[in-house]
């Protein structure tokens, strides 16, 4: 099998973000994939069907998939018009996290149903905030050293975000 290189940027914090990837990026992901690391996918565009740790679930335009390190994840079907934008973080960055006890409730609800479907305004905020990540970070790629505080900072307030609609999505389920 060959291997598909994505296209990325890479943080000082070993987060690494890629934006409109098509399916040709995820050939890898035909077949069963355990990730090493965990990630935010983002559908821009089009439809999958997905198995994440060996559940179904259809994803569609606007809908966010929480991947957690270990997790096993398979592209089972996809439209041809699937854009993904995907923020891949290190287990190294994950087990550096100091969070507060409420969050780890959460993460139990977010393995379960790892796909955050989002109407379309919530979608738009969301996916304006991922674009200013990716311009706070290609600004400040030259200095290294000041960036990974911004950029460690940005990514914790689109994580606490998530939390918040994650945590809304398990009061109404």
């Amino acid at each position: 099998m060959d291997t598909v290189t994505i296209p990325s940027i890479e943080t000082p914090d070993n987060i690494n973000m890629s934006s409109d990837l098509s399916v040709s990026c995820f050939e890898s992901l035909l077949y069963p994939h355990r990730l090493e690391s965990g990630g935010l996918m983002f559908i821009k565009k089009g439809e999958a069907k997905l198995s994440i740790d060996l559940f179904d679930f259809t994803t569609k335009t606007n809908d966010i998939i929480t991947l957690l390190p270990g997790s096993i994840i398979q592209l089972k079907q996809h439209s041809k018009d699937l854009k993904i934008n995907l923020i891949r973080i290190s287990p190294h960055f994950i087990k550096n996290l100091i969070l507060p006890q409420h969050i780890f409730s959460s993460f139990k609800f977010i393995q379960l149903n790892p796909v955050l479907s989002l109407e379309e305004n919530d979608a738009t905020l969301i996916f304006d905030f991922c674009s200013a990540f990716f311009q706070i970070f290609e600004r400040l790629e030259q200095k290294e050293k000041e960036s990974a505080t911004i950029i460690r900072h940005t990514f914790m307030s689109l994580f606490y975000t998530l939390i918040a609609a994650y945590e809304q999505k398990s009061r109404n389920t």
